[in-house]
């Protein structure tokens, strides 16, 4: 009987192992040995993500992360507020913060001066394994930005989702502008609807608005 418990012990180690490693293969699947890549979309604003990253006291991670991390930006038009998701792994282990950064702008509303970080720990309704299983389901990890998509065009003052991701070999960072409105007609806008909406009932926030 204890031969038994351990060798059933020992598959959900093996199992709880390969979903974890499925997320990082996926992610480095085409990227060459002793090489750094960098995915980025045509129209990608290093200058603009820079500054927000300074202004939010943000550690940039465009030149790579030690383990794992994920960043999820949900910005909303005609709102002073972004949510920030943060999902690390680091020595193994995951952990998560949920931020809401509040835009400072001038009097004539034309020039941002500061943004207000308000950080919180988040965990998983499902747990951590379950969970990162699950957010490997959505294929996040392979979404294109929406600019390459033909037909998926970017509305004037949209509400948007922005991915990072980041490893020790691979820089990600892609865009879907209010992808609501396309989830109909591409696959990939709903993928990112599926991703945001498991994000909401695993972290338990709630997005100030649809997209």
């Amino acid at each position: 009987m204890i031969k038994r418990i351990k060798i059933i012990n020992l598959c959900l180690i093996t199992f709880i192992i390969s979903c974890n490693s499925n997320l990082e293969n996926a992610f480095h699947f085409s990227v060459p040995k002793n090489k750094f890549e960098k995915d980025l979309p045509p129209n990608y604003n290093e200058s603009l993500k820079m500054n927000t990253e300074k202004l939010a006291k943000i550690s940039s991670i465009e030149n790579g992360f030690n383990d794992f991390q994920i960043r999820i930006w949900l910005g909303y038009v005609f709102n002073d507020t972004t949510q920030l998701i943060v999902l690390k792994k680091k020595n193994g282990k995951w952990d998560g913060e949920f931020n809401n950064l509040i835009y400072q702008y001038n009097n004539s509303y034309d020039s941002l001066y500061d943004i207000k970080r308000f950080a919180s720990k988040v965990t998983p309704v499902s747990g951590w394994k379950r969970f990162i299983n699950k957010l490997s389901e959505t294929e996040f990890i392979t979404l294109p930005d929406y600019s390459t998509i033909p037909g998926y065009e970017l509305p004037t003052d949209a509400s948007g989702i922005t991915v990072e991701i980041a490893s020790s070999k691979k820089y990600k960072f892609y865009h879907y502008p209010v992808p609501g409105l396309y989830k109909d007609r591409f696959r990939e806008a709903d993928k990112i609807i599926e991703f945001i909406t498991l994000l909401e009932k695993e972290l338990n926030f709630k997005r100030i608005q649809n997209f």
